[in-house]
């Protein structure tokens, strides 16, 4: 709890100590952007909250909750409605869907762990892709969410971060995953093929990465829980099976956003937000705002917005 300081007064002559008790404000975890039934922001941890778009108090959906950081959006049943794919608490436990607009909770799967997860379309059948303990890839079909095994990752890394991107040119979305792109075989029942961008997988979290495509010339990868991340810039090489071509960036500590933006590579991380601008073929770091610490970037219409542990901060261009 929240402790105000102590306040004396006298009753009938004693002396009597209050104690004035302020509730904790809620600590945010994770968020997303919806768009249906209206664009809004969704956030969970402590709270399940929706912000409006223009700034103002965000609506209390759920109380007393401790979802987890790892969630997503995704219309599940497909009546119009983005409904929340999270997990139930921090840690090893289930990944429930919350449906709106009760909210009220469903378990989709008893036991998992995860940082990522990703609404996908293959072969005609939606779902959902679950780095399932944060190295066996799977997809999760809607809406009984039966699942079929896409692929296994044995590093000494958990694998995090994903990002959809038709990497080999096949007319087919591929996915980012950690140290890796995965070729989409466009068939339910065909299997993957994995190919590796980098190596960085000395350490248990090195591989928690978060993900941006700058037009299609350059992977911006960052490692997220890391202090300091490494930051790389990567350029596809000819045969784009093979190592990507590094451009390392300068660090900075728990790179945990970024954001491809008409204007640049935006980057949230544990103290601001930075822009990385392409000029000739050198990228160069401005910063947008400092003091925050940034679980998330999301982009309304060109503004960018930094989700922050307190709430939504709108960092581009400054209102």
């Amino acid at each position: 709890m929240c402790l105000l300081p102590r306040t004396k007064i006298h009753l009938q002559g004693l002396p009597l100590a209050l104690l004035f008790i302020a509730p904790l404000p809620a600590q945010i975890r994770g968020g997303a952007m919806v768009t249906h039934p209206r664009p809004a922001i969704l956030t969970w941890g402590s709270q399940l909250q929706l912000w409006p778009l223009d700034g103002s108090k965000p609506e209390l959906l759920q109380d007393k909750t401790n979802f987890g950081s790892a969630g997503c959006i995704a219309d599940v049943d497909g009546d119009g409605q983005d409904d929340l794919l999270v997990q139930q608490h921090p840690g090893t436990g289930p990944m429930v869907w919350l449906k709106a607009p009760s909210w009220r909770a469903r378990v989709v799967e008893k036991e998992t762990d995860f940082h990522d997860c990703l609404e996908f379309t293959l072969d005609g059948r939606r779902g959902v892709l679950v780095p399932h303990f944060n190295s066996q890839l799977r997809f999760y079909l809607f809406p009984g969410f039966e699942y079929k095994e896409i692929y296994s990752i044995y590093t000494a890394s958990k694998q995090g971060g994903m990002l959809t991107h038709d990497v080999d040119h096949d007319g087919l979305p591929d996915l980012f995953l950690g140290n890796y792109w995965v070729r989409n075989p466009g068939k339910l029942d065909v299997d993957w093929r994995l190919y590796a961008i980098n190596i960085f997988h000395e350490t248990p979290g090195a591989a928690l990465a978060a993900f941006g495509m700058w037009k299609d010339d350059w992977l911006f990868w960052a490692e997220t829980s890391a202090r300091p991340g490494r930051i790389v810039a990567y350029q596809p090489p000819p045969d784009r099976k093979q190592l990507w071509i590094e451009h390392r960036l300068e660090p900075l500590d728990e790179p945990r956003a970024i954001l491809v933006h008409p204007r640049g590579v935006f980057i949230g991380h544990a103290g601001g937000v930075v822009l990385e601008s392409l000029e000739g073929t050198a990228w160069h770091r401005t910063t947008i705002a400092k003091g925050i610490r940034v679980l998330k970037l999301l982009n309304d219409r060109d503004n960018v917005i930094a989700l922050t542990p307190e709430g939504p901060r709108w960092v581009y261009p400054l209102r």
